[in-house]
């Protein structure tokens, strides 16, 4: 799969609200020291970023905030499961064939496998894709929104809004008439879809042609600037790691964005940009 090359430089030395930044500098075991910066087995709390193929046995419980870069898989090899404390961020792909239970936001441009799923914290799709080959489950009062394609196997859980023009496939279901879920259904936005997408076949391939994108100065301060093969318009859009849209002033000149960063809080921000039908997803860090 052709992945979204992104730069995250000095991660070593960033310093977040939450603290320690740990990054992967190889494709290894999650337990081996050697996979990360730190030369350690990753304590928690530390905001992990996960850049190669890293392999998980047994459990995680993370904290405060795990990303998975397009660069990066994070492979859960054994039947265990994953829970959050704090926001995830997939670009990459993110694999278990265990118990998935995000309990903060998921920000979802990549892929996510998994045997069940359990979204509490609810999740913003920027075109990405989830399969799920057991059961899914969407919290109360958890909102999934954006844009993407949701595959199950087999429950579909609905108990919170679903909105924005995600494509929604249950392999199994239980109703003739739509909402096609098994379960719930609180609230479903009009432009939701049921199995009108393409890849909903308990495989993944490519969601939509990637941007070759690279940013500076990171982490930014008042300015950052984004540089990559920009062709005609371009859309732009901020998240936070709560997934909540951020306004910014931006401006694009001479095969580059530059962003004015002023009126963010410091803290962790995911960028989209799209351009003539291709799309890059950057996370950053403002001080």
């Amino acid at each position: 799969m052709k992945r979204l090359s992104t730069v995250l430089a000095a991660s070593a030395a960033i310093v977040t609200l939450h603290g320690q930044v740990i990054t992967s500098v190889q494709d290894g075991a999650w337990s081996d020291p050697a996979t990360w910066d730190c030369n350690c087995v990753p304590p928690v709390p530390a905001e992990m970023v996960v850049m190669h193929n890293v392999n998980l046995s047994g459990g995680l419980n993370f904290s405060p905030s795990l990303t998975v870069l397009a660069s990066g898989q994070l492979q859960q090899i054994s039947p265990g499961y994953i829970y959050s404390q704090g926001p995830l961020i997939v670009a990459g792909t993110l694999s278990s064939p265990g118990y998935l239970a995000p309990g903060c936001p998921v920000i979802l441009s990549g892929s996510i496998l998994a045997e069940s799923l359990y979204l509490g914290g609810g999740m913003q799709m920027m075109g990405g894709f989830v399969q799920v080959s057991g059961n899914f489950t969407q919290a109360a009062g958890a909102t999934v929104d954006g844009d993407g394609q949701i595959c199950v196997g087999d429950s579909s859980n609905i108990q919170g809004p679903l909105t924005g023009t995600i494509d929604l496939c249950d392999l199994t279901p239980t109703t003739t008439v739509p909402p096609f879920v098994d379960g719930g259904a609180s609230f479903v936005g009009p432009n939701i879809t049921f199995c009108q997408g393409s890849i909903c076949a308990m495989d993944v391939n490519d969601l939509s042609a990637r941007l070759e994108l690279n940013a500076y100065p990171v982490p930014a301060t008042s300015e950052l600037t984004l540089t990559g093969a920009f062709n005609g318009n371009v859309d732009l859009r901020m998240l936070d790691v709560l997934g909540s849209t951020k306004a910014v002033r931006w401006e694009q000149r001479d095969g580059r964005l530059t962003l004015q960063l002023d009126g963010l809080a410091p803290g962790v921000y995911v960028a989209e940009v799209r351009s003539e039908g291709r799309r890059a997803v950057l996370r950053f860090v403002k001080e």
